[in-house]
């Protein structure tokens, strides 16, 4: 409240190949920036791999064009969390070690680490990191997305607010927390846990 940043969320802009663009995106960036209190500018944070927003521009997605939004101080950063396909092989190979010592001693941390899945958590809660601080030390308006807008982009929406608001942290609070960044967004989560005939649908993203 004290500079009227704030997390805004979205799905990837839809550029193409041919990187078209958008008037009325590029107003309501306008519109994002004047919302800020400070005027401090809209920092950009794409959930994925630079590699795979690059490809999603071959499926009529993409990034943003900086140059695109005329007279808006933004930046783009690219926070590197994978797929929900990297995220559920690494899960598996996480129960997949822990099965297999499960008579065997202790688990080691090599082979914990060789899973993926610390990397995986640390990005999220990196990312959130960086959200925070883009917000609270330099008062400028995070804009967030990934693909579709509804599994990292929650995440990336959640953690932050974790972070900066206790309320979040209450019972009540995080109970609003989930209907407001998860559900109200459309977070898939009967396909994402349980999986039901679609295997290639779980992710454990809310986990």
């Amino acid at each position: 409240p004290e500079n009227r940043a704030a997390i805004v969320r979205c799905a990837q802009p839809l550029v193409g190949i041919t990187g078209k663009k958008s008037e009325a995106d590029e107003k309501l960036f306008t519109e994002i920036q004047k919302a800020n209190g400070g005027q401090k500018g809209v920092s950009m944070l794409d959930a994925r791999p630079w590699a795979n927003a690059v490809a999603n521009k071959g499926r009529k997605g993409g990034y943003e064009k900086l140059d695109n939004y005329v007279g808006s101080d933004a930046t783009l950063l690219f926070l590197n969390i994978d797929n929900i396909h990297v995220m559920r092989n690494s899960l598996y190979g996480m129960h997949a070690l822990i099965r297999s010592n499960q008579t065997s001693g202790p688990v080691d941390r090599a082979d914990i680490n060789e899973t993926g899945w610390p990397a995986y958590v640390g990005r999220v809660l990196g990312g959130g990191a960086t959200i925070v601080r883009e917000i609270e030390e330099k008062a400028r308006t995070c804009v967030v997305h990934c693909s579709d807008g509804w599994d990292r982009t929650a995440q990336l929406a959640a953690v932050p607010a974790l972070c900066m608001e206790p309320y979040y942290r209450t019972k009540d609070g995080f109970r609003v927390l989930c209907q407001r960044e998860w559900n109200s967004f459309g977070h898939k989560f009967r396909d994402r846990t349980y999986g039901f005939q679609k295997r290639h649908e779980r992710s454990p993203i809310f986990f």
